[in-house]
């Protein structure tokens, strides 16, 4: 137990003994700053990089900066208040361009009553090697169906696409989707 401690005891001697050469040799004589002017002081400091300024300096460039951030927040407020009207005036339009719209809606809707009220029937042939997609083309084409991707998608969904037979159909143009699949996937008879 005694080696290891001596060991130990000579190794903070020997760092001792290191620090002390270190710092005489690389010791600055230190001045005494209560005997240098203030402009021997500001040269010092200059020298080392960096800017002395007075109070007087100093209070300016405060009130500058303050300014400047008070400028800038003036700025982004005004700004805000432009991005606020420019979205009310955003959503008027977008409001009128909805009444539009609804106006619109409300004739196609009165143009459609007036096709549906007017029910069309159709004779469909389906031939061999049929597919849904090619079904939904020749009903949108005989203006049965309004949309042909929603049409492959039901018949894909519940099942009816395998189940597709050939021959004739007579089809409404009031028939659901449903409708339509039972009777392309019920033998027709002809």
């Amino acid at each position: 137990m005694k080696i290891p401690i001596r060991y130990f005891s000579i190794g903070l001697l020997t760092a001792s003994i290191i620090i002390l050469i270190f710092f005489l040799i690389n010791d600055e004589p230190l001045q005494d700053t209560d005997a240098l002017s203030v402009e021997e002081l500001a040269d010092a400091i200059e020298s080392k990089g960096f800017r002395v300024i007075n109070e007087d300096d100093f209070i300016s460039y405060s009130l500058y900066l303050d300014e400047e951030n008070a400028k800038k927040l003036e700025e982004e407020e005004k700004q805000k208040k432009k991005e606020k009207k420019n979205n009310e005036k955003d959503k008027d339009v977008d409001k009128d361009d909805d009444n539009k719209k609804q106006d619109n809606k409300k004739e196609d809707a009165d143009e459609a009553d007036k096709d549906r009220k007017e029910t069309k029937t159709v004779t469909i042939s389906v031939e061999q090697g049929f597919v849904s997609q090619d079904i939904a083309q020749v009903l949108k084409a005989e203006n049965i169906i309004d949309n042909e991707a929603e049409f492959v998608k039901y018949m894909e969904d519940n099942g009816y696409s395998p189940y597709i037979q050939i021959g004739k159909f007579k089809v409404k143009s009031d028939m659901d989707l449903k409708q339509l699949a039972e009777t392309l996937t019920t033998y027709p008879g002809n």
